[in-house]
């Protein structure tokens, strides 16, 4: 009897005993599966927000790409203002003229112009992200930092490659010893003349032409020079009466600079400090400057006491005129011809483009 007691306790105990193993191993495996599937869990949170940074990169990039726009468009229109226009005025470069039997049309070459501002436009655009806006342009992606993703431009590196600037961005997340890096070229598109990306006014006005626009120096009496001056732009004794064209009675006298305005009937003379301006008059007109560029017209005698350096262009006249307004001053005369002068304004750029059209991803790769 008492052998049966040790027999049934030493069963039970080696049934707890393989009972509690089971228990054990059970747990053991429990604990293990749950600790996988939360490190899974963790993995896969990590990279749906190191793919998240791309998505941060893009809403930056918009960003960029709209400042990159700004600073191009700053650009041209000072390229207008301060060199375009005076391409206009001195060359005929980018000026088509047309001559008729009884007319004379100067228009601006379209084809010529939009290639130029286009082009201008473009090695500004470019310059945002390549020359001294390029430091700031990678910054501003690097300097994500948001739910601890960290956004950098691989090797600090942004290129231009083929009509695109490129750059490749590597975003990272990392918690509890879980690191996952996803890498994507970025492409962002330079507009091109075919885009269609750049306006600009136009502004066209029709002026009957003046015959004292046709020279540079003219007088009814004589030039006195102490140098022979021979240029198709300088006649005197011409032949017809200066009254007769312009008004000179509605005196008006600017002085500005270098340049010097004068429409009357006084004498004048023209100091060493100008170097520009429209001189009409029926009286003498002394030339004391060096060098000038402009009109000299005169009922009386011209005298020029200096070596004189003159230069005449027909389209810088007619600036200057339009500059101060002075076009009443001139009467309309006989002559049928006509000028018409084209400005170009400052530019609008994109007008309502799709700015995310402009950006790719490309070659995405998770690296952990």
């Amino acid at each position: 009897m008492k052998n049966n007691r040790g027999s049934a306790l030493i069963s039970t105990l080696m049934i707890f005993s393989v009972v509690m193993i089971l228990g054990i191993t059970l747990l053991n495996i429990s604990t293990l599966n749950y600790i996988s599937k939360k490190m899974n869990s963790q993995s896969k949170q990590s990279f749906y927000l190191a793919e998240g940074g791309l998505d941060l990169v893009y809403g930056q990039v918009i960003k960029e790409v709209e400042k990159a726009i700004e600073y191009a468009k700053e650009g041209m229109d000072n390229f207008i203002i301060n060199n375009l226009q005076y391409e206009l005025t001195k060359s005929d470069e980018y000026v088509n003229v047309r001559h008729t039997e009884n007319s004379t049309y100067y228009s601006l070459d379209i084809d010529k112009i939009e290639k130029l501002l286009t082009d201008e436009f473009n090695k500004e655009y470019r310059r945002y992200f390549l020359g001294n806006k390029r430091v700031e342009f990678i910054n501003s992606l690097s300097s994500i930092n948001e739910n601890g993703i960290r956004i950098n431009v691989e090797n600090g590196s942004v290129i231009q490659e083929n009509n695109k600037i490129k750059f490749k961005i590597v975003s990272n997340y990392k918690e509890n010893n879980i690191e996952k890096e996803i890498t994507s070229d970025v492409y962002i598109k330079v507009p091109t003349v075919e885009d269609k990306y750049i306006n600009y006014a136009l502004d066209v006005e029709r002026i009957n032409k003046n015959p004292i626009w046709d020279k540079g120096i003219m007088t009814n009496s004589n030039i006195n020079s102490i140098q022979d001056i021979i240029s198709e732009s300088i006649s005197e004794k011409i032949n017809y009466d200066i009254k007769h064209y312009v008004e000179l009675d509605k005196a008006i006298s600017i002085k500005e600079k270098d340049e010097i305005i004068y429409i009357g009937t006084e004498n004048i003379t023209i100091e060493e400090n100008f170097k520009n301006g429209i001189i009409i008059t029926s009286g003498k007109v002394n030339v004391n400057t060096s060098k000038f560029s402009g009109l000299i017209a005169s009922e009386k005698d011209i005298d020029i006491s200096t070596s004189l350096e003159f230069t005449y262009d027909p389209y810088k006249t007619l600036d200057i005129i339009k500059k101060h307004n002075l076009f009443s001053y001139f009467k309309n005369g006989n002559e049928d011809k006509f000028v018409f002068l084209e400005k170009i304004d400052i530019s609008n750029i994109m007008g309502d483009k799709n700015i995310p059209d402009f950006i790719e991803y490309k070659n995405w790769i998770r690296r952990k």
